[in-house]
């Protein structure tokens, strides 16, 4: 364990060398924690001074890159050293874009193959990613990692399902379609099933029911919790109910699609991939009330437009109501994690729980309006779950 330390302590140097007087972002932070040299650097000695070195956090990140745009100047390298842009997931904000040269491109994957190794996974095994093609750096490392150890890397791409599932029907009728894919599924199931490896450092902990109880009494007193476990219930059911009759609207006399045709609509999906990083990014200016409405606002305007007999509108219209869903999703997931005080896994799986159940019971409750009033009837019943979306939300506090 001293040797490690040792050798710990030499590249967290030569790292700080590197960086002092060459990346002007950490160059910054460094002399800001009074390391303004390589003689203060070399002084340092780990784990002892480790406390001493500067927090790094990402909103820092994101704001110098707003202050400098487009990278901002956390640069260590000459611009036109870097051969690779990517961007982080976004998951909880603002994605964070991020340049690599080949030589710390090359360090990621080591890492991932550090990971495979740990897997044993290996040039005898296929790996399937199921992830979409976009600039998400843990896709792109993953995938090139694996194909450097030598397995057979398959990229499955995302939001296919209903496409997939358009072209079966398209052949085979909608019994043939739904037997394809159940197939297709407890193939996959088991084929992954066997493909885990044992569980070596897993740890069962304790379920006491009395603590269960008492965060989940907590977070449904909560003043905001509960409120966005309306509109994640509310929310979802809407989404839901809007593509589960869309196909009906479509393949009838008006507009005469068929299963391919109806099931392409869903490629609207790959519009969350740029209304959740958005929306994040107006939350954290303009706030998370504010971005919140603006989404809903969205959706009600798409909603009006898929009234129209024009196929164009239609899709507008679904594509408006798509991006404000995933938008407004963002936001309330994310605002549940902040809200939370302590408990926050279980304040998640609530909100999730809302979610899928909203999906269930509104995805229900919406084909009686749509076999009362056809697409007329479910557009009113969307608009008085959308309602009370705006109305949860304006009992939140900023």
């Amino acid at each position: 364990m001293a040797d490690l330390a040792v050798e710990q302590g030499q590249r967290v140097r030569a790292l700080l060398r590197e960086l002092h007087g060459r990346n002007p972002f950490f160059t910054h932070k460094l002399r800001a924690a009074g390391f303004d040299g390589a003689r203060a650097i070399d002084a340092l000695e780990f784990p002892r001074d480790l406390a001493r070195l500067p927090l790094t956090t990402k909103a820092e990140l994101v704001e110098d890159q707003d202050r400098h745009p487009p990278f901002g100047t956390v640069l260590t390298e000459p611009i036109d050293h870097y051969t690779r842009y990517n961007q982080t997931s976004s998951t909880t904000g603002r994605p964070l874009r991020w340049l690599d040269t080949n030589d710390s491109w090359q360090w990621m994957l080591e890492c991932w193959k550090a990971v495979y190794a740990g897997a044993r996974v290996g040039q005898a095994d296929r790996i399937l990613f199921a992830f979409s093609f976009g600039p998400f750096l843990g896709f792109w490392t993953a995938f090139e990692a694996g194909c450097q150890i030598g397995a057979h890397c398959i990229p499955a791409g995302g939001m296919s399902s209903r496409l997939v599932c358009g072209l079966l029907a398209d052949h085979t009728g909608w019994r043939g379609a739904f037997a394809g894919l159940g197939v297709l599924g407890v193939l996959a199931a088991f084929e992954f099933w066997r493909s885990l490896p044992p569980s070596r450092r897993f740890q069962p902990s304790a379920f006491d029911p009395r603590v269960w109880a008492a965060d989940l009494r907590h977070h449904l007193r909560d003043p905001g919790l509960p409120w966005l476990f309306l509109i994640a219930f509310l929310l979802m059911g809407s989404f839901v109910s809007l593509y589960n009759y869309l196909g009906y609207r479509l393949g009838g006399a008006a507009f005469g699609l068929s299963h391919s045709g109806i099931g392409a609509i869903f490629l609207l999906y790959v519009l969350g991939m740029i209304a959740s990083p958005w929306a994040g990014r107006r939350a954290d200016r303009q706030g998370r009330l504010r971005t919140l409405s603006t989404m809903l606002a969205l959706m009600f305007l798409g909603l009006g437009l898929t009234i129209s007999d024009a196929l164009p509108a239609v899709i507008a219209g679904v594509a408006l109501y798509t991006f404000g869903f995933f938008g407004a999703h963002s936001v309330a997931s994310g605002w549940v994690g902040r809200q939370a005080v302590h408990a926050k896994t279980l304040a998640a799986s609530m909100y999730l729980c809302a979610y899928y159940l909203g999906a269930s019971a509104m995805g229900w409750a919406s084909g009686h309006a749509w076999s009362e009033g056809g697409w007329p009837g479910v557009v009113g019943f969307l608009c008085l779950l959308l309602t009370g979306c705006a109305l949860a939300a304006s009992r939140l506090r900023r």
